[in-house]
């Protein structure tokens, strides 16, 4: 079938300013409940003693004078606005740090009012049962110091700090001012006497490294400057096992002199290999635990393999090896070896990943004749899981994030992580009985730091077809997915904000298990084909995980980064989003439940589907899409709108519409009631005149308000409620009867959630498709539509 260009939207007019309608009746703080405000004053005044006397305990375990912060935890019972509250605060000398997600709950706050006098007296006025002074107080539940427990992470609390040995160890702060950060490093070193190995302050959190002992740890967690603190990050891959190729008989290419570059941060590659040598363009060391730039581990090789590469497979059934990309490789891990000769990957113990990951993207992401378009990320922490309940993004993913929007030009790709499901079962029969439900329902199979990055594409992974290695040999063995479902180690989301997590799948292998006395074993045949790096042995090894089906992106948004050298990241995930399919029709009756909860669990564990080069680069005459790559400004919205060709209602047959919106806003990790500073959101109508929906939908009441349902409003699945939490928003409608009226238009409104900057401007990339099952032409129809009304509007 002919391929086209993709057709351009055409915006119907300038951007519109939203306007507020003046709120009527408005409490900002409902009163609670069985509340009896005298009570609740006296309860809240021993919160203060209690926090104020263990506050003035802590500064006299010091003989010098020494400035703390008084930092604690502020409950709140309802979903108050953040700049309200804040505004009352800070009369009180109370600052936030951190809100927690959905607002009710703990927020962080600290005060520069060490005994809390005001706070105090303004409680005093508020108990008094005939007055309204400060209702303020009506959202606050009580105040309560911070625990040591709370801010001991998962690996240290498996792994508790020896007695004796010094150990690293990672801290990481509550996000005050510079001065304050400055002031308490000061304190760490010069009055604890701890040395920092290693520190990385971003505007949304400060991380460092440091090694102590178990005396030093517990003086040093009584901080309340501290938010956490855990053992290194910990890798999250084991070693191969290594098959056999021969060389002789494969084709070996290379990249087109003009194909842009994949960056894998991994743990290095091995440059000569006969398959990479040809796309290697630069390698480079960012850890000091192996003065080498070579991969002894053998992760980035076969990662690399996939950037480069896709289907090693299809490659070696081809016994073609041309890569589509050239290569760069940041080392970030090295391998260490047993007593039985394993090698495991270890991370640099003086030095924060987080600052050698930022050391690696600015080295190469500065260099502009790199062309670098993808940065594949394929590894995580497997005891950082996100589960819902945590307080803010982790401080590798927000670091990533903050890079991302800065080199917007790139986009980031991460795996979502493994999880085995023999951890959680004792047996076969429960592994068997309860997939694939516990990938969404067990809080252990959650996706991992850094996979929570919000501007980065997360990817999952799916089955390939079944192959059982030595099926002959007489034993049972149990193929765990079916072709094309979610693979059983994968992870599901959703992520901050309960946003969409993953986004994308590809293929990244299997579990096939057989059970012998007790024992689970895995068969071979669960693993795909990648790049080994003993090249003096094997050039092919075989492995599964989540760390090959995302390089599998990286590699498909590299060929599509090779026509479009010059676009934006928001474009390139716009039309990469745009050709996702589920390769399984209906396949969220997999999942149990009923529809709506089948659906959530298809959609947080295999995201919007797997996608596709061809669908993603061309449109075709049955299939449409068209896009604009614009900007728009805080608390304005915008339309598009153009007529349907008819030939779209008198078609037979299954007809699709699909919209996507990519953006790319500020975040910042202390804002957990909303991690972006800003929201974007899209309405489709039809039979309805561009100038009423302006009209309708310029003017809210709050910046919070959901937008009601319109009759001529086209419903999209999944609707706004789920899909507004992301910044990869992707919403279809399967049509069957309905007849599309004309005129169509696409809403976008741009809603203002804590940017300051009131001129602040937010790029953007949103597409419309439509897609006809039976062979008809719509393109040159839909074309010629889209021509006249430019010409019109001229």
């Amino acid at each position: 079938m002919e391929q086209y260009e993709h057709l351009r939207l055409q915006q119907f007019s300038t951007e519109n300013q939203r306007k507020k309608r003046k709120i009527v009746n408005f409490n900002p703080y409902p009163f609670p409940e069985n509340r009896d405000k005298k009570e609740f004053s006296e309860n809240t005044i021993e919160d203060i003693e209690n926090i104020t006397y263990s506050f003035e305990q802590l500064k006299s375990n010091f003989e010098e004078k020494i400035d703390l912060n008084l930092i604690f935890k502020l409950k709140i019972n309802s979903k108050v606005d953040y700049e309200i509250l804040n505004r009352e605060l800070i009369k009180r000398g109370i600052s936030i740090l951190n809100v927690v997600d959905n607002k009710k709950g703990y927020w962080i706050v600290f005060s520069d009012d060490k005994n809390l006098e005001k706070f105090r007296s303004d409680l005093s006025l508020y108990s008094d049962s005939e007055k309204t002074k400060n209702p303020f107080f009506n959202v606050i539940d009580n105040l309560e110091n911070i625990s040591k427990e709370e801010k001991i992470g998962e690996l240290l609390k498996v792994n508790p700090i020896s007695k004796t040995d010094n150990e690293y160890l990672n801290i990481e702060l509550w996000r005050m001012d510079d001065e304050r950060i400055e002031n308490f490093l000061d304190i760490i070193q010069n009055t604890l006497d701890v040395r920092i190995l290693d520190k990385l302050i971003t505007k949304s959190f400060v991380l460092i490294r440091v090694r102590i002992n178990k005396e030093k740890f517990e003086e040093i967690i009584e901080f309340r400057e501290i938010a956490k603190i855990d053992r290194p990050f910990f890798n999250e891959f084991n070693p191969f096992e290594y098959k056999n190729i021969d060389i002789n008989d494969l084709e070996i290419g290379k990249p087109e002199d003009d194909a842009v570059g994949i960056l894998v941060i991994d743990s290095g590659i091995i440059s000569n290999h006969p398959l990479l040598k040809e796309a290697v363009k630069f390698e480079e060391n960012f850890q000091d635990g192996e003065n080498v730039t070579h991969d002894t581990v053998g992760h980035g090789t076969g990662v690399s393999g996939n950037c480069i590469y896709g289907d090693v497979k299809k490659s070696c059934d081809e016994k073609i090896f041309k890569p589509s990309n050239y290569l760069f490789s940041a080392k970030i891990m090295y391998g260490v070896s047993d007593f039985q000769g394993k090698i495991t990957a270890k991370y640099d113990p003086e030095n924060l990943l987080e600052h050698q990951f930022q050391n690696a993207i600015n080295f190469y992401l500065s260099r502009e004749e790199y062309k670098i378009k993808v940065v594949n990320i394929s590894f995580g922490n497997a005891h950082e899981i996100w589960k819902g309940h945590l307080k803010k993004q982790f401080p590798l993913a927000s670091l990533i994030d903050e890079l991302a929007l800065f080199h917007s030009q790139v986009t980031f790709v991460i795996s979502t992580g493994n999880c085995d499901p023999r951890d959680n079962f004792d047996s076969l029969q429960e592994i068997i009985d309860n997939y694939p439900n516990y990938l969404f329902d067990n809080e252990n199979c959650k996706i991992i730091n850094p996979a929570t990055s919000s501007l980065s594409l997360t990817v999952g992974s799916i089955s390939p077809s079944v192959r059982v290695f030595n099926r002959d040999s007489g034993t049972i063995w149990s193929e765990i997915a079916k072709e094309n479902e979610p693979s059983p180690f994968s992870r599901s989301g959703g992520g901050v904000n309960n946003s969409i997590k993953p986004e994308l799948v590809e293929y990244g292998g299997n579990l096939i298990l057989n059970e012998m006395g007790g024992i689970i074993i895995e068969n071979q045949g669960s693993n795909i084909a990648v790049l080994s790096n003993k090249i003096t042995e094997e050039l092919l090894t075989v492995s599964r995980g989540t760390s090959f089906s995302a390089p599998k992106i990286s590699n498909l948004i590299g060929k599509i980064g090779n026509h479009f050298p010059n676009s934006s990241s928001n474009f390139m995930k716009n039309i990469v989003l745009q050709s996702t399919n589920y390769p399984i029709k209906k396949i969220e009756n997999i999942f149990s439940g009923n529809n709506g909860e089948k659906k959530v669990k298809m959609l947080n564990t295999l995201g919007y589907g797997l996608p596709n080069f061809e669908s993603a680069m061309y449109s075709y005459e049955n299939q449409v899409l068209l896009f604009d790559e614009n900007i728009i400004g805080l608390n304005k919205v915008k339309c598009y709108s153009f007529n349907l060709p008819e030939i779209f209602n008198e078609t037979s047959g299954k007809k699709l519409i699909s919209v996507v919106l990519t953006y790319n806003p500020i975040t910042k990790a202390t804002r957990g009631d909303s991690y972006f500073g800003n929201n974007i959101e899209f309405m489709l109508f039809h039979n309805s005149t561009t100038e009423s929906i302006l009209e309708k939908y310029s003017i809210l009441e709050d910046i919070n308000e959901e937008l009601e349902e319109d009759v001529n409003q086209l419903k999209l699945y999944p609707g706004p409620r789920i899909r507004n939490s992301t910044c990869h928003q992707k919403a279809i409608l399967e049509i069957k009867t309905k007849k599309i009226k004309n005129p169509l238009t696409l809403l976008i409104i741009n809603r203002n959630k804590w940017i300051n900057d009131l001129e602040h401007e937010q790029s953007y990339c949103i597409s419309i498709m439509f897609k006809l099952e039976a062979e008809v032409d719509l393109y040159n129809q839909l074309k010629s539509e889209i021509q006249v009304r430019a010409r019109v509007r001229n």
